[in-house]
Formats: structure tokens, C-alpha cells, sequence
């Protein structure tokens, strides 16, 4: 039985008075990019774009990339990679690629005491053991034994070398996966025979991601591994996959106020909410398409009125919602006109809601520059304005950004990143949305917040409607998500702090098991990657652990009181549930979809909804709309099999059903996305009028699919002698005596108020998918006012 859980709001009323962050009374007014970090711009057609597509050599399944069978290097890994704790500081070293025999040597001969060792990578990856062997002059002379405490410790171990008079040693890791076994070592403990100084290599005095091999870093000699992996047919197939960086984190994180969940027995479990169903779907990019020699995808897309635009990393698509046709397919460095090769990710994607266009972001890693595009109408097809803006600059020179996100209002295009190098500082940017859609674009006032502390990722809001300025949304701790606010013309803007949000308690999750991965599956953290705001709430959705197991936690926040509305978690007895993405339309029904996993099932994407009038904190049962094909292992440098690192919800201006774009695991080792609309079969809207006693409702009993016949319940107004029921093809609001005509009739029938008042047959044509049809019944009641009573509106949608 899948769980669905939720805290009552009211036990937080009391923290949320007393206990808050306050909020900042003044703006921070932030900085403003000089012209010299801004880069050029271009309006350009996309036929430009597909000419410099087709002008490209076709990209090869094997490419320069995640591993091509070369031996591993000594190095210390970039902090979101490194996943042990280390024994002393911050930082230590790792055996690149697992390579399972890393030498070091020493300029004379030394006693080497040991050194601190701790299992890298996760689960199927890390070794299990290693050991010391000692040389000099070329020849062995002792080994330790194998340190077997690692398999089951939390915390780094120390390995007894005691190798006398030696000038070179070699870790040994028992192998693990293909031939390799990941470990991180701490503090290599030595003494010099001819001046017995002890020696402590503690690598806190060089720098993250820095490569030791054929350096001689304190005095040593770092040398490459073997090389020896097994076959390719042992081994999980990497075909020179370029992985992109995982999500980065500062150096010294903040102390968590809790260390463990509370009891179980706080969380109530609440069913009831209503399903969507998938009413459309296609496959999406998947790996080896134009620029997509890459893991993991960071899936986004949005729907506009007439498409679907998908963005991964590093493809662009489009597809035409009533053909299902891909009719764009580029890489990003063709789009952007950059020079191929360059490495350009982390891609964002939303449908502005207020100038209905597309709105694109991606970073440069190392070069340090964020690059924009914006098309110039509804339609991705056509013209799109391009322009990129230096991020590493002013306080933040020499760092680069990494997990950018991506957000819109009325006014601005909002984004922010952890600036990457020194104390690891997020940085927020505003940008002057107006410039960019007059007839002749350019990129205006771009302000900069920096030195912003780490919380992950601060998520700028996709904003419906006129929420007075921008919120921003970020994780603070296990019990506090934090909001921000920016304000003002954006030629000049104001941030402000609002101050902490209590929430119920949420940490990250643990990777997740899928079947025939030998190493789990990386599910991320706990940061938010998407948010909305629509009619004064907050939505947000992140990862958490419930159970030991990875779980989708999912928030509705008065964005005024900062108070929890409604909030739950997506949980499964056996299933992990990882990297949720969230979307309300304007009625306040919701979807979220994610992916999900066990020992025993491929990874394969979920959704689940609620629709507004269901009971407050509940979801529907999830569903699995996208089944995994094959095992998935493709595993980085640092030994994580990665995944995600987010997926993506948006809502359709045509009709405010649901668009999704999820990640699942394909055959042969390679990673795909799924594109699927979700809806619900039906629901009321409008207002009607009331008779002698209430307002008459319709209802369903059924679900309207393809082939299906349903039934539809006309509630009595109280006094009603007879119902006429309208039937059309689109909603209306007209005023008719003292009430309102929520149809265009076609059609119209008499009907008695009460269950199965009506009946209907739906043919099986596959073109009446996704067709909404409109209902409304006028009922005769001498007791109202008019003698009418009208119903509210009733809109059927047709699945299959």
C-alpha cells in the first residue's frame, strides 16, 4: 500500500509565531552588471539555427567523455562529489574512476604509519576493503592486511600500514563493480628515515576538483593507476559519456538542529485526492541525440499554446502538441552559435505566462557565463532573442555558477546560483524583463544580490498573475524552508527577507535501488528545483527520506502569512520516489510527477494530482505512465550513479491541464525522457445560481475514456420539478436571468435531477482524445427567485 502523508498545519501555528527567522525590514538593493559583463545579443531565426545543426558532424555514440578505459588518477574530488566524510578538514583524495591500484612515491625512504580510509561513490561502487603494499628499488617488501572494517563503518577508518623503509607504495581497493572499487583516503601519515619529521598529507591546502596524478603535490610523487578493469561485458558500458558536475555544496555546511526524523506516529496518513490521467504523450530527447552525450539530463520542457519545447542537457527540441512531431532537434552549441565542444548545461525551460513566450537559461561551468534566450512569440519555431551575461563577476571573479535555476514574473527573469571557489557564495540576479520584448530586444538593468549563504538552491517562482514582485524560495535547515522577495521597477529592484517558514521535517534522501544497477541510483538532495506561484499560494515540491527510503515531499504556502496551507508526502512501503516537480493550474488543481524505482523494477516516471475540492493534504495514488526498460549504471568519476538532477511540471495556457518531462531508464545502459500531458477526467467550474434549497451539481460516475459509456448525476436544487441539461463544445459566461450560462449548447436534453440522470457513449476515434466537452443544468424551481436554478459547470475531458 502506498503511502500519502501529510502534518496537520495547525501544529506549526505556534513555531510560526514565535520561532521564525524575522523578516528584513529594508531592501537590499543589490548591484548592478557593468556593461563589460554583459554579453552580446542576437535575434535570430531557428532555420539559422537548423542550418548550423546540419552543418555539424554527426556526433558519435562514443565521444570524449566519462570513461574510455584509461587508467585513474589521484584527485580531490569537487565537494558535491565528494561523498565520505573526511577524518580531518574538508577535503581528501579519491582513486579516479575506482581504478583499484593507485601508487604514490616519496622522494626517499620513509616509514609510512598508515592513513584514514572511508568507502567513495554509492552503493555496488565504493570498495569494501583496501589494502597497502610496500616497495623499494622496484621490488615489494610488505603489505598490510585488508582494512575489512571499511564494509560497515560510518566514519573514516584508519589503516595500520607500518611499512618500513620503503620509497613507494600502492592502495589496493578490492574491486567492486567492474573491476573497480571507489575509496577516499585522509591524512597519510609517513616519517623520513634520515630525519624521522612526521608527515601529515591532509590536503586541506589545495583545491577542490584539483588533479594529483603527475603532479608533485607535498613533495610526492602521484602516479596513474593501472588501468586494469574488467572487459567491457563485466563492466557497465560508459560510452564516453560527458558527466556534467553534480550540484555543488560549500565547503563547510551549516550545523542541521536535527539529526534524525521524528517518530513516524507525527505523520497522518491522508488519501482521497483525485488522479490525472495521460492524455498525451511522446518520447522525448534521449542520450546520443544532438548534444546529449551527457548524464544526467536535468530534464525541463513547458508547454506553450501550440508545443511543447523540451531542454536537456545538451538538446533542444520541439514538438507539435496535435501531431506529436519533434520538428526541432538541435544541440545547445548550435542554438547558441558556441564552438562545439564547449560544455553547457544545466539547461532551464519555462512558458512566461505574461508576454506567452519561452524563456531558456543554461551556464558555461568554468567560463563562469549564463546564457538567455527568449522567443519572440508563442511559437519556439520561430524568431528567438540570445544573449548571456558574465556571471563570475564583481565579488564572485574566478568562481562559476553551478545548479542555476530559473523563474519569471510580470516584469523580470530571475535566476540564481552557488557561485562555485572560495567561501562558496549563492548569488542572485534580476533581470529587466521589457527591454528583451520590444521590437528591437536587447538585455537591460541586471542586478546581482551576492554572498547570499548556501541553502542549496534559492528557486525563483514561475509567477501567475500580480504577486507584487518575485518570490524566491530556498531550504534553510530540517524544519525551515526560507523566502525571499524582490520588488520594485527593475531598473533599480529591492531584495527583501521575509524570514523562515516552518515546515514539517525533510532531509535529503538516500539513493535509490533499481533493478540490475549494481550501484544505487543518485536521487539528489533536499533542494527545491521548481516552484510556482498562483492566487496568493506558494507551490514547491523537493526530495526527502521517509522510511529509509527516498520520498516527494510537496508544500501549498499563503505566501503573505508564510503559513503552511497544506503539505504531504509521497511515500511507497517498497518504492523510492526521487525528484519531484510540481504545477497548479488557475482552478488550484495540481500534478506532480517524479521518478520511481526498487530492487525489482527499472526506474520509471510517476505522476500523481489532486484537484482542489479534494480533502487538504491528500494525493492521488501514484501512477506509474512511463515503465523503465533496462538497467541503468553509469556511473561518474567519483563512483555515484547519477541521475536527475531534476525533472519538470508546467501548465498548458490553452486549457491548464498538466505537461510533464521525466527521465526513465531505456535499454542498453542509456537514459531517455518521456514527455506526457496529464488531465483530469472531469470538474466543475463557474458559479451557479441556487434554487429553492442549494445549488445543483453535476457529476460523474465513470471515467470518460476512449470506448467507455458514463454516467452523469444531476443534483435537485431542493424543489425542482425537471432538469434541462446543455451540451457543448466551449465554455461560456454569460449573465441570464440572475444567473450565469456556463455553456455554448449544441445540444440540449431533458433530464430528471438525481443519480444517472444520463447517459453517454463515447466512440472509440482516436480523434476525439483530449476533447473537452461542456455541460450545465437549468433546473426548473418555483422556490428560487427566477424560478431557475443553474448548476455549475461540468468540463469532461477524454483519456484513453
Amino acid at each position: 500500500m502506498r503511502l500519502l502523508l501529510v502534518i496537520p498545519c495547525s501544529i506549526f501555528l505556534l513555531a510560526a509565531i514565535t520561532d521564525r527567522m524575522p523578516a528584513q525590514a529594508e531592501g537590499d538593493r543589490g548591484e548592478r552588471l557593468p556593461a563589460t559583463a554583459l554579453g552580446p545579443a542576437v535575434v535570430e531565426s531557428m532555420t539559422e539555427v537548423l542550418r548550423r545543426q546540419s552543418a555539424l558532424p554527426p556526433a558519435p555514440r562514443v565521444v570524449a567523455g566519462v570513461h574510455d578505459g584509461s587508467a585513474g588518477r589521484w584527485l580531490v574530488p569537487a565537494h558535491g562529489a565528494a561523498t565520505a566524510r573526511p577524518h580531518s578538514g574538508q577535503r581528501y583524495a579519491i582513486n579516479e574512476w575506482g581504478d583499484a591500484a593507485m601508487g604514490i612515491g616519496f622522494p626517499s625512504r620513509v616509514d609510512v604509519e598508515g592513513a584514514w580510509f572511508a568507502p567513495q561513490g554509492g552503493r555496488g561502487s565504493a570498495t569494501t576493503a583496501v589494502r597497502a603494499l610496500g616497495y623499494r628499488d622496484g621490488e615489494e617488501v610488505a603489505r598490510s592486511e585488508w582494512l575489512e572494517s571499511m564494509a560497515t563503518a560510518t566514519a573514516p577508518v584508519w589503516l595500520a600500514m607500518d611499512l618500513r623503509d620503503v620509497d613507494r607504495i600502492v592502495i589496493e581497493a578490492r574491486p567492486m563493480r567492474g573491476g573497480a572499487g571507489w575509496f577516499a583516503m585522509d591524512d597519510l601519515t609517513y616519517r623520513d628515515v634520515a630525519t624521522p619529521v612526521r608527515v601529515v598529507v591532509d590536503f586541506e591546502d589545495i583545491a577542490w576538483r584539483s588533479v594529483l596524478t603527475d603532479s608533485v603535490y607535498r613533495g610526492l610523487r602521484w602516479e596513474r593507476g593501472t588501468g586494469k578493469f574488467a572487459p567491457d561485458a563485466e563492466r557497465s558500458t560508459q560510452d564516453g559519456v560527458r558527466a556534467v558536475p553534480p550540484p555543488q555544496q560549500p565547503p563547510q555546511l551549516p550545523p542541521s538542529p536535527l539529526t534524525s526524523p521524528p517518530p513516524h506516529g507525527m505523520l497522518n496518513s491522508v488519501t482521497g485526492g483525485t488522479a490525472p490521467h495521460v492524455t498525451w504523450s511522446v518520447a522525448g530527447p534521449k542520450i546520443f541525440d544532438p548534444g546529449s552525450a551527457v548524464i544526467p539530463p536535468d530534464s525541463s520542457g513547458a508547454a506553450g499554446p501550440q508545443h511543447f519545447l523540451s531542454y536537456v542537457n545538451s538538446n533542444l527540441s520541439v514538438y507539435r502538441k496535435d501531431t506529436r512531431a519533434r520538428v526541432v532537434n538541435v544541440a545547445l552549441t548550435a542554438f547558441f552559435a558556441l564552438p562545439n565542444g564547449v560544455g553547457i548545461g544545466d539547461v532551464r525551460a519555462v512558458f512566461d505566462p505574461h508576454s506567452q513566450r519561452f524563456v531558456i537559461s543554461a551556464m558555461t561551468g568554468p567560463y563562469g557565463w549564463i546564457y538567455l534566450g527568449v522567443s519572440q512569440s508563442s511559437d519556439p519555431t520561430g524568431t528567438w532573442f540570445k544573449t548571456s551575461f558574465l556571471a563570475a563577476s564583481g565579488s564572485d571573479i574566478n568562481k562559476w555558477p553551478d545548479f542555476p535555476t530559473l523563474g519569471v514574473d510580470a516584469n523580470g527573469i530571475y535566476l540564481a546560483a552557488l557561485m562555485v571557489g572560495g567561501n562558496y557564495p549563492m548569488t542572485i540576479w534580476a533581470l529587466d524583463k521589457a527591454p528583451m520584448l520590444q521590437g528591437n530586444p536587447s538585455l537591460g538593468t541586471i542586478t546581482a544580490w551576492r554572498n547570499q549563504p548556501w541553502e542549496g538552491a534559492i528557486q525563483p517562482c514561475v509567477t501567475f498573475g500580480d504577486s507584487g514582485g518575485e518570490f524566491l524560495v530556498s531550504r534553510l535547515d530540517q524544519t525551515n524552508l526560507h523566502l525571499r522577495k524582490i520588488a520594485g521597477r527593475l531598473t533599480a529592484p529591492a531584495l527583501y527577507d521575509l524570514g523562515s517558514i516552518p515546515v514539517p521535517w525533510q532531509d535529503s534522501p538516500p539513493p535509490a535501488p533499481a533493478l540490475g544497477s549494481v550501484t544505487d541510483i543518485s536521487t539528489g538532495d533536499f533542494r527545491p528545483a521548481h516552484a510556482m506561484w498562483r492566487n496568493g499560494s506558494l507551490w514547491l515540491a523537493q526530495g526527502t527520506v521517509y522510511s529509509g527510503r527516498a520520498a516527494c515531499r510537496w508544500y501549498q504556502i499563503d505566501s503573505t502569512t508564510r503559513n503552511v496551507l497544506q503539505s504531504g508526502t509521497v511515500a511507497d512501503p517498497v518504492l523510492s520516489f526521487f525528484y519531484p516537480a510540481i504545477a497548479v493550474n488557475e482552478r488550484g488543481d495540481v500534478a506532480m510527477a517524479f521518478n520511481g524505482s526498487h530492487a525489482g523494477q527499472y526506474v520509471g516516471a510517476y505522476c500523481t494530482g489532486r484537484l482542489a475540492s479534494d480533502p487538504p493534504g491528500s494525493m492521488s495514488e501514484p501512477l506509474l505512465f512511463r515503465a523503465g526498460e533496462g538497467a541503468y549504471d553509469r556511473v561518474d568519476s567519483n563512483g555515484t550513479n547519477r541521475w536527475g538532477d531534476y525533472s519538470y511540471c508546467s501548465v498548458d495556457p490553452a486549457n491548464g491541464s498538466f505537461w510533464t518531462i521525466q527521465e526513465y531508464a531505456r535499454t542498453n545502459n542509456d537514459w531517455g525522457t518521456w514527455i506526457a500531458r496529464l488531465e483530469f477526467d472531469w470538474f466543475n467550474y463557474g458559479t451557479g445560481w441556487p434554487g429553492t434549497t442549494s445549488v445543483p451539481e453535476l457529476s460523474l460516475l465513470g471515467r470518460p475514456l476512449l470506448g467507455s459509456t458514463v454516467m452523469l448525476s444531476v443534483g435537485n436544487s431542493g424543489a425542482a420539478s425537471a432538469s434541462f441539461l446543455l451540451i457543448g463544445l466551449q465554455p461560456n459566461s454569460v449573465s441570464i436571468f440572475d444567473g450565469t450560462l456556463l455553456v455554448v449548447p449544441t445540444y440540449s436534453q431533458s433530464v430528471v435531477p438525481g443519480w444517472l440522470a444520463a447517459s453517454f457513449s463515447i466512440p472509440s476515434s482516436q480523434s476525439l482524445l483530449g476533447l473537452s466537452i461542456y455541460m450545465q443544468a437549468i433546473e426548473i424551481d418555483a422556490g428560487a427567485s427566477s424560478g431557475l436554478s443553474f448548476s455549475r459547470g461540468l468540463e469532461m475531458r477524454i483519456g484513453m
